[in-house]
């Protein structure tokens, strides 16, 4: 399996690398150089984190907003730029944002799993993604709007399935900071 590493002031992001394809477990270990990560999670009741991660590339692929909306919950969900704080956007206004940005054709950077969450990042996204509010005990007005081209999908995990509850617009390394 190809590895992404992203360093920043010591720290070391390690991103899967995303597939094409989901990844089926090799019954016979390989010797590879790279480091060994943990299996994707199954459970009978719902895809593993590899088969979301491949429905969200093709849904990015083929420019699918609808398939993207399918993975949201009933949960409130938002954008993000640290990890407290945010703005809350509707489902149309997601909807809306991604058909503007798909066309764009942004590239799976990598994913991150664990036991109760997985981030999926994308790159080279047109127009970039924008933050005008952060909410927190209240909503303020940014001083600045905030700009991403990379943006991380956020998913926790629910019985029995991954539900997309934010987006991150910043880099994977931002995510950690």
């Amino acid at each position: 399996m190809r590895l992404v590493a992203l360093w920043t002031i010591g720290l070391t992001v390690v991103l899967a690398a995303c597939q094409t394809a989901p990844v089926a477990p090799s019954a016979t270990p390989t010797a590879s150089a790279a480091p060994t990560l943990p299996q994707p999670t199954n459970t009978a009741a719902g895809p593993t984190a590899v088969e979301i991660v491949s429905r969200l590339q093709d849904a990015v692929a083929l420019q699918q907003p609808l398939d993207i909306l399918a993975l949201l919950g009933d949960y409130p969900f938002g954008y993000a730029m640290h990890i407290e704080g945010g703005q809350s956007v509707t489902r149309q206004e997601f909807s809306a944002d991604l058909a503007a940005r798909l066309p764009s054709a942004p590239s799976c950077l990598g994913y991150v799993e664990d036991e109760f969450t997985l981030q999926v990042w994308f790159e080279n996204w047109s127009p970039a993604w924008e933050m005008h509010e952060s909410c927190y005990a209240e909503c303020e007005p940014l001083a600045q709007t905030w700009y991403s081209t990379t943006v991380g999908f956020l998913f926790d995990k629910e019985p029995g399935e991954w539900v997309l509850k934010a987006l991150f617009l910043n880099t994977p390394d931002g995510y950690y900071l």
